[in-house]
């Protein structure tokens, strides 16, 4: 019995799709850029499946939080909009190197530290 409790483990599986966070940031861009304004549910028209929307949800989230897109709230229950902000930073989307994470200056402290 406890030969076959630890042959019988359940295996854990990766599986690597298709589609990420930084194609969808790229996708999102594009397509706001040139829709401007859009209801939320249209953005999601071109999703393959379900995987596909909620990385293209975490997209729009990150890009939200970025402040090249906004969140409009339409009349009635469960009506967005989302709406490109004409005033987006200058710098690329994709430069997502943890913004909140502190950097080491260049200073004779921190060489002292890393000896």
């Amino acid at each position: 019995k406890r030969y076959k409790e630890r042959t019988d483990k359940p295996t854990q599986v990766v599986v690597k799709y298709k589609y990420s966070l930084d194609t969808q940031k790229v996708f999102l861009v594009d397509y706001m850029k040139e829709n401007k304004r859009v209801a939320f549910e249209s953005v999601f028209s071109q999703c393959e499946n379900r995987i596909h929307a909620i990385f293209t949800f975490l997209a729009m989230l990150e890009l939200v939080q970025q402040r090249y897109l906004g969140l409009l709230i339409g009349s009635g229950r469960n009506n967005f909009i989302v709406e490109w902000n004409p005033e987006a930073p200058d710098e690329s989307p994709l430069n997502f190197s943890d913004e909140n994470e502190e950097k080491p200056e260049n200073n004779d402290e921190s060489e002292d530290l890393a000896q």
